[in-house]
């Protein structure tokens, strides 16, 4: 799915960068002292992307689950916004935006009836530096990463009962993507995500019901790709 995912942005960050000199040749040459990308700038976005957990319960015994066979994908979508400083054909920025998730999953352990695992992950947030090089007055390239957030759960399932342990530490994200103005105000992007948050938790210490020492779930990693609009309150002097 990642490989599809990444296949997926590419071919749209192509097209954007294709269609802002294609559109440049076809109208009238404007100055780019009518497009600012400085300043303020809020949006949303719409997007897909997938979540990895792995655990260990029972000491590793034969009954063990693995959390890698739960398929935690789904849509996304969100809010963001930020601020944009230009400097000549180079762009830096701060930006903050949330991502609703939704995704869960449940599976039982291949050798027995009543050992598996649930998880779910609702949301996916950042605040993060962006770094990019205008190729036109429209067309924007940009790398990305900070601080990511998140709220997700997962929960091992025993014949003796259910211990569940919640993800909400900090972790990091990079990314990259193409933005491009459509009018004086409103851009469009495709952008990219990795977040790395790689949280363990243990289900010991009365955690989780018979729990064997060393047992644990983690929140590994989660990708996200997804196209947005943005209002620029400043792109027009």
């Amino acid at each position: 799915m990642r490989k599809s995912l990444l296949c997926g942005v590419a071919a749209a960050a192509v097209m954007m960068v294709i269609a802002g000199p294609a559109d440049a040749a076809a109208d009238p040459p404007v100055s780019s002292m009518f497009y600012d990308w400085s300043g303020f700038y809020v949006g949303g976005q719409l997007g897909v992307g997938q979540a990895n957990f792995s655990s260990r319960n029972e000491g590793g015994s034969a009954s063990q689950f693995n959390a890698n066979v739960l398929g935690l994908s789904g849509f996304t979508g969100g809010v963001h916004g930020g601020f944009n400083w230009k400097f000549d054909q180079f762009l830096a920025g701060i930006e903050g935006d949330v991502n609703f998730a939704g995704w869960k999953d449940s599976a039982l352990a291949p050798t027995t009836a009543d050992e598996g695992g649930r998880g779910r992950v609702d949301l996916l947030a950042s605040v993060r530096g962006r770094l990019g090089f205008l190729v036109n007055d429209r067309t924007l390239l940009y790398a990305t990463g900070g601080v990511a957030f998140t709220n997700a759960d997962f929960t091992s399932i025993r014949d003796v009962g259910t211990g569940k342990v919640n993800f909400n530490n900090v972790g990091g994200v990079v990314g990259a993507g193409v933005e491009m103005l459509v009018s004086e105000n409103v851009s469009v992007r495709a952008q990219g995500l990795y977040y790395i948050f790689n949280q363990t938790k243990s289900m010991s210490s009365g955690k989780f019901p018979e729990a064997a020492a060393g047992d644990f779930g983690r929140f590994k990693d989660a990708f996200v790709v997804s196209i947005g609009v943005s209002w620029h309150f400043n792109s027009m002097l």
